[in-house]
């Protein structure tokens, strides 16, 4: 082939730009494109003929023949690697591809095509064949001009995994791709094939509407959509067939496409959102098209937030205003023919392309259908969608040029393209834009007159190196189709590639995918937290510093923190913040919680989500606007949250580096983290106070010697607290053990007696929920425990005894500390009683002292005068008088005695005359001065009898002392009743004494036992030289009226 018939094939001269050369079968070059000829120099060699190993191999020719030797022994392209030869890249390699070209009606080649492309090592390891071209040979490639539109077409269809169908107006199949031949095979069992009767595929009870769909609507011009199902080995797909007209040069329908379309995925989807309680509200708010509610003159009662999508008005706007008012003069007509005529006479959804203005004043084309709800008792209006056309009406116009220029394959292509819902764009070889769709457009927001025939990488230079040039350059040298997911930072939206690579170019679908992989992501985050916050030995603290990293990462832009109430209430104390400066976060350690403190400090006040879109206007920001614009922080959203009763647990803040208000969604998701976070602070909070209540448990326990049990009573299995161990000693396998290991260690003389009262009673008919008893428990070492039990029964609804809490406590030390109290009682009841036996002795010595040395010795002098009385006549009336006087003298004695032994009539004369008493007999018989004070006479009522006595007798017995020991000159008797005591105070000015050794004394003694004896006390206060006091205090509580 020559150089002519190349460029005969290239009439547009651009296969000049790519690296290409042509051979014949010994390697001399036959034709090399303008680009090879410049950048090897071709045009300055002198030779006539040029080798291809002059060019490719710096002259070496052994290895030039081997290769094409290869290429035509196997009739296969083959590539061979070549060191760079761009000198503005040193990393990058040049392959060339050497393809035989085989000539029609022929077995063997006749020239040998070179073609060149670049892959950049850090791709791969492995060097990665680019595009083999096995499905057509490179001849009937360069017989087609590059990036002609059927050549697209065929590559648009041979790559897409959608099925497509062509079909002449006889609708029997012309033209279809792989994808629609294993779509009819493996879901109908068909074979598709040229001229098969396309109704043949169509089950017997579809083919009737599918005739009257190509009669009424294909050809008559208009594209028709129908959803059908086809069998698969997971149950049925389901997918959208969309049928549209091919037209001739002169409209006339020569043919019908079918795309159709897997949206099985989709209507699962959409299947979810109809059973989901916000599909209604997704359905008017998220709605592509416009909605609104009239009344039977077009006035507007309501405006769906998505007609600000579609025109630019707020609902608010529109409301009381008529429809018509914004349809265009040239429209009027039809417009309201349509809604009176058909609508109102004829209830049924029409739809007419008629022109709307938007908010702006431009007449934007809309497809608009109206439904007459009337009869709805809920809705009772005229419902009007609408949605724009503009472009399609532009994509209309722009097919119908294309029509003119590119005939039919254009008009081919329009469809198709115009049927892609996702974001389409291309690259030739070079990464030339060479199509720019409209989704793409809208997407992007660069309009395809910007932005085609310029190289992609150079409008994005900062994306050279990414993922997304890394993967589009595989797939464009592998020939192999790559699909990832990417965020894209330019858009601040996850993107979904799918790069499709052909020989002139790549072919590449995008959509928007953020929401979905966000949900992913945040699903995989939250499991990721609460296993993090399950396993032992993990803080609060780092499952909150991990979980807000991780909201940052999903939500670029995003920068969280959380602060927690203090103990009072009344301040947030920082928590975490990792995304935050450590100095800010120092800044705001504490906050007052309050009406006007920042985003947080103002949400916890209020108890409600807080919004702050720029902390420099902001009221609430006031104080720290300075603080955020040092930082950077120009937003700030803050969420409380709140525990169950309503209190304020924490806050959930969000900020920004940008002024920012939240979406909807944004508000839902942060409302969702808010509640996850709350999930964590109130288990963290249950988790806090259930330790605290076990080691108070655990505590009290031990302070108080006792055993927890818990005895199942359907199973006999009892468990033990730890006090089990701890008071007797047994370690029970997880603290469980059972009624027989438990009375086992019941001591043998209690046993019977315990089983009788534990389990020999029918405990359903138990008048009280408690069961009460003391006995001897066995220890592991072998002693006995003196305890007491005490069951409460719990029953089931039924009223069944079905368990048994209880505690048992150690009363041995009690037991003991008893025995020795009694003991002390009993020898202290001895010492009383030897004391007052001694006191008795004493008081008989006494007693018969006084009569015989005194009272005896009297009587025996008087007797002796009454015998001499009767001898001596003259002296007798003289011993007489003697004797009658000793006799008075005698009965005085006798009566002084008495009176020291037998007190007066307290009962009659009371305590304090007998105690005067007394003083008025030792003032007529001794030297020193006696003072008696008491506090009025009404403390006689205040004092029983028995104590009347006792107070007397140690009255009597200090006053004996005195006398007797003291050499006083004063002494002092003073008697109170203070605060619920008696007090009684003697003191004399005498000699004092040693106290310690007085108190062996029995007169001392005596004094001590009686105020002991009424739950009082005795002191003394004395030292030799230094006078004496005697204080005696009784308790007030003994007294008895009467």
């Amino acid at each position: 082939m020559t150089a002519t018939a190349w460029k005969t094939k290239d009439p547009h001269g651009e296969i000049e730009s790519i690296y290409l050369l042509l051979s014949d079968l010994d390697g001399n070059i036959l034709f090399a494109s303008t680009a090879t000829k410049e950048r090897f120099e071709l045009l300055r060699r002198n030779s006539s003929t040029i080798h291809l190993s002059e060019v490719l191999f710096n002259n070496d020719r052994i290895k030039m023949d081997s290769i094409l030797g290869t290429v035509l022994d196997n009739l296969e392209e083959t590539s061979v690697w070549l060191d760079a030869f761009d000198d503005e890249d040193v990393r990058s390699k040049r392959c060339w591809f050497f393809y035989p070209i085989i000539p029609d009606n022929s077995e063997s080649a006749s020239c040998i095509l070179c073609v060149s492309s670049i892959h950049y090592d850090e791709v791969s390891e492995n060097l990665i064949k680019l595009s083999s071209m096995k499905d057509e040979s490179a001849d009937a490639l360069l017989a087609k001009p590059l990036r002609e539109p059927a050549y697209f077409l065929d590559l648009v269809l041979k790559h897409s995994y959608n099925c497509f169908i062509l079909l002449d107006t006889n609708l029997r199949v012309v033209f279809f791709n792989k994808v629609a031949a294993e779509f009819y095979r493996n879901g109908f069992g068909h074979e598709l094939y040229a001229g098969l009767d396309f109704f043949e595929t169509i089950q017997d009870d579809l083919k009737e509407s599918r005739r009257m769909l190509f009669d009424e609507k294909v050809f008559k011009g208009e594209v028709a959509e129908v959803t059908g199902k086809i069998p698969s080995a997971n149950g049925h797909r389901i997918l959208l067939n969309t049928y549209f007209p091919i037209f001739d040069d002169h409209s006339i329908v020569s043919g019908v496409g079918l795309i159709s379309t897997d949206i099985t995925e989709k209507e699962k989807v959409k299947d979810e959102l109809i059973k989901s309680e916000q599909f209604f509200k997704s359905l008017i708010s998220d709605s592509l098209d416009g909605i609104c509610l009239t009344d039977t003159n077009g006035n507007i009662s309501y405006v769906a937030p998505s007609c600000k999508k579609v025109l630019g008005y707020e609902p608010v706007d529109l409301i009381g205003k008529n429809c018509f008012d914004l349809v265009h003069p040239d429209d009027q007509a039809i417009a309201k023919s349509g809604f009176h005529d058909e609508v109102l006479q004829n209830p049924r959804a029409k739809f007419y392309e008629i022109r709307l203005k938007n908010n702006q004043g431009q007449w934007l084309w809309m497809m608009v259908r109206a439904h007459n709800m009337l009869d709805n008792i809920a809705v009772n209006s005229i419902v009007i969608f609408f949605s724009d056309l503009t472009y399609k009406k532009e994509a209309d116009f722009a097919r119908k040029e294309a029509e003119q220029k590119a005939r039919q394959n254009s008009g081919h292509i329009a469809n198709i393209l115009h049927s892609i819902t996702d974001g389409f764009v291309a690259f030739d070889r070079q990464f030339n834009v060479i199509l720019w769709n409209h989704v793409a457009e809208g997407l992007t927001g660069i309009p395809a007159t910007e932005i085609l025939n310029q190289n992609i990488w150079s409008r994005f230079p900062h994306y050279i190196n990414s993922r997304m040039f890394y993967e589009f350059k595989t797939a464009l040298e592998s020939t192999l189709t790559v699909n990832f997911t990417e965020f894209v930072h330019r858009l601040q939206k996850w993107i979904e590639f799918s790069a499709y690579p052909s020989a002139d170019g790549l072919f590449i679908y995008f959509k928007d995918v953020t929401k979905r992989k966000q949900q992913e992501m945040v699903l995989d985050l939250e499991r990721l937290v609460f296993e993090m916050n399950a396993k032992v030995g993990s803080t609060l603290k780092n499952t909150v510093d991990y979980f807000l990293t991780g909201i940052e990462k999903i939500f670029p832009g995003m920068i969280c923190s959380v602060h927690l109430t203090d103990d009072s209430g009344e301040h947030l104390i920082k928590f975490s913040g990792p995304g935050l400066p450590k100095e800010y976060l120092d800044l705001v350690a504490d906050l007052k919680i309050g009406p006007k403190v920042g985003s947080c400090g103002t949400a916890a006040y209020r108890k409600e989500t807080v919004v702050v879109t720029d902390t420099q206007t902001d009221e609430l920001w006031s104080e720290y606007k300075d603080l955020a614009r040092e930082y950077g922080l120009n937003a700030c959203w803050s969420v409380p949250i709140l525990n169950h009763d309503g209190n304020v647990l924490a806050t959930f803040a969000i900020y920004y580096a940008v002024v920012k208000s939240p979406t909807e969604d944004e508000i839902q998701i942060i409302s969702k983290f808010a509640s996850m976070l709350g999930i964590l602070l109130e288990k963290e909070k249950a988790e806090e106070k259930l330790r605290i209540s076990n080691e108070r448990y655990n505590f009290a326990t031990r302070a108080t010697n006792e055993a927890i049990w818990d005895w199942d009573l359907r199973t006999n299995e009892i468990y033990w607290g730890d006090g089990f161990r701890i008071l007797f000693g047994y370690n029970l396998p997880r603290g469980r053990g059972d009624y027989k290991l438990w009375l086992k260690c019941v001591h043998p003389a209690d046993r019977k007696r315990i089983d009788k009262i534990y389990y020999g009673k029918k405990l359903n008919e138990l008048s009280s929920n408690t069961i009460e008893a003391e006995y001897r428990f066995l220890r592991s070492d072998g002693s006995y425990a003196q305890v007491v039990d005490r069951g409460y029964l719990i029953f089931d609804d039924n009223g069944y005894a079905i368990r048994m809490v209880g505690s048992m406590r150690d009363i041995t030390e009690y037991k003991k500390l008893q025995a020795h109290v009694l003991q002390e009682e009993l020898n202290r009841h001895k010492l009383v009683v030897e004391a007052t036996i001694g006191a008795q002795e004493k008081e008989r010595a006494e007693i018969g002292k006084e009569l015989h040395d005194n009272i005896n010795q009297i009587l025996s002098t008087t007797k002796l005068y009454i015998e001499l009385a009767k001898s001596e006549e003259g002296r007798r009336m003289e011993l007489l008088q003697m004797s009658s006087k000793n006799i008075n003298y005698a009965i005085n004695e006798i009566r002084n005695l008495s009176h020291s032994l037998v007190p007066p009539s307290l009962k009659d004369l009371g305590l304090v005359e007998s105690i005067f008493d007394v003083i008025s007999k030792i003032r007529m018989t001794q030297s020193f001065n006696i003072d008696f004070d008491f506090s009025d006479l009404s403390i006689e009522s205040q004092i029983t009898l028995d104590q009347k006595l006792t107070l007397y007798r140690i009255v009597q017995e200090q006053l004996n002392n005195i006398i007797k020991h003291a050499n006083a000159r004063n002494v002092s008797i003073e008697l109170s009743i203070t605060d619920g005591f008696i007090r009684l105070l003697i003191s004399d000015d005498g000699n004092g004494f040693d106290a310690e050794r007085a108190r062996k004394g029995v007169g001392l003694n005596n004094i001590f036992n009686r105020a002991e004896f009424h739950e009082g006390t005795a002191e003394l206060d004395t030292m030799p030289g230094q006078g004496c006091k005697l204080l005696v205090v009784i308790p007030e509580a003994r007294i008895a009226q009467g």
